[in-house]
């Protein structure tokens, strides 16, 4: 297995400030870009996604993806996980019709937690 290390902001800083200074507004966007990307290698933990989903989704969406509630989305189904992660997370953190909002409940490192978990389901 293949682990990458979080690179200490003050080290990626001062690595992308020869980048960052007198590049035009696009090029620093893009090199802070780059270097928010580089800070973050955590993968889904599909544990930790399954712990959440008992506590906050399977009332509504079942304990295996299958909706208890007639509104609710079948999750057991790969139909229902075809938008990528950032498209779903904003998703469950804004809610729709009788799913309420989670943005303030969940983390975002939390709701993608839950994600990983949800695509084992199939």
């Amino acid at each position: 297995m293949i682990t990458r290390r979080a690179v200490p902001g003050a080290v990626l800083r001062s690595a992308l400030r020869p980048a960052l200074q007198g590049a035009p507004g696009c090029a620093r966007g893009l090199a802070l870009a780059l270097g928010l990307l580089c800070t973050t290698s955590h993968a889904a933990d599909a544990g930790n996604g399954a712990r959440l989903y008992r506590q906050h989704c399977a009332g509504c969406h079942g304990a295996d993806g299958r909706p208890v509630l007639p509104a609710a989305p079948d999750l057991s189904r790969p139909m229902a996980l075809m938008r990528g992660d950032l498209a779903l997370l904003a998703f469950v953190k804004g809610g729709r019709g009788a799913m309420p909002a989670f943005a303030g409940v969940l983390k975002d490192r939390e709701v993608l937690d839950v994600l990983a978990h949800l695509r084992t389901l199939r």
